[in-house]
């Protein structure tokens, strides 16, 4: 291979994972935005925002549960944390910047 085809095979290999990263990027603002709506369905009537926090954590199930809590460490319990700091992990966590 030339350095020619090469440069063209690395220009086609970076625009797929351009693409690929938008991708999972917009799959994960959906799964977080599900997540939400459906913690915001359940919180109806509810104003203490930690309980809210719990109901959010309850609703994500064990995959992204366990990850946020890797992600957190150890000194920030996801059960003693709010709603709105939650939400704000969350997005961290799944679509870095």
């Amino acid at each position: 291979m030339d350095p020619a085809q090469f440069k063209l095979l690395m220009e086609a290999f970076q625009q797929q994972q351009q693409a690929l990263i938008k991708e999972v990027s917009n799959q994960f603002q959906a799964q977080i935005q599900t997540m939400v709506q459906s913690t915001q369905a359940q919180q109806a009537g509810l104003t203490d925002k930690t309980k809210i926090g719990q109901l959010l954590c309850a609703s994500i199930g064990s995959d992204h549960y366990n990850s946020m809590e890797a992600f957190l460490g150890p000194d920030n319990p996801l059960k003693s944390l709010d709603y709105d700091i939650l939400v704000g992990e969350f997005k961290k966590m799944l679509i870095p910047k």
